[in-house]
């Protein structure tokens, strides 16, 4: 993910990295939309190749074909109160600390912890909102018989698999990503 190479922090300590070998960034997104970008274009050259999704899954065989399915959710009363009350902190946060009128908001949060910390929380209240466990456990039984589901954090995956558990005839598993190759076979 060689867009965080862009952000101020980590740039400080990257301009030192000495990589006379040679150096090669990947990225689905590589432009972030701020300073940075001139930072990852010096650092790491031109773009020297670029696939599409469609080559990566059909040519290169090295993603797998997948549809998506958007199910409109609400947040609930309280998760809505949070997100305001986290909304106005953040501008808070912004406008004290940001060193130009239009500096965008993630850049200033890579120089702020504090900033970062309350945009991530907000951000996981969107990703973990509470009416999502109600649709997945509403259409798994109708999904293909392999099916993965994408959750935020580890306790949101063990929130969403007790919800299936409760709710569905299927059974899934775990997995975050932890396991050796021998221990997932």
């Amino acid at each position: 993910e060689v867009h965080n190479v862009g952000s101020a922090r980590r740039r400080t300590v990257i301009e030192d990295f000495d990589a006379d070998g040679g150096r090669i960034g990947l990225s689905a997104t590589p432009e972030r939309g701020d300073e940075g970008d001139d930072f990852i274009w010096s650092y790491f050259g031109p773009t020297v190749d670029e696939i599409s999704l469609e080559e990566a899954i059909h040519e290169y065989e090295v993603l797998s074909e997948y549809k998506y399915y958007v199910h409109i959710v609400t947040l609930r009363p309280w998760e809505r109160d949070r997100y305001n009350e986290l909304s106005e902190e953040i501008t808070q946060l912004y406008v004290r600390h940001r060193e130009y009128d239009d500096q965008p908001i993630m850049e200033t949060a890579d120089q702020n912890d504090r900033l970062k910390g309350k945009i991530m929380e907000r951000a996981d209240i969107v990703k973990e909102a509470e009416e999502k466990d109600v649709v997945v456990t509403d259409v798994i039984d109708e999904a293909g018989e392999k099916t993965m589901v994408f959750a935020n954090k580890r306790q949101h995956c063990r929130r969403i698999k007790d919800a299936i558990d409760q709710e569905s005839t299927r059974r899934i598993g775990l997995f975050f990503g932890n396991f050796s190759a021998d221990d997932r076979e």
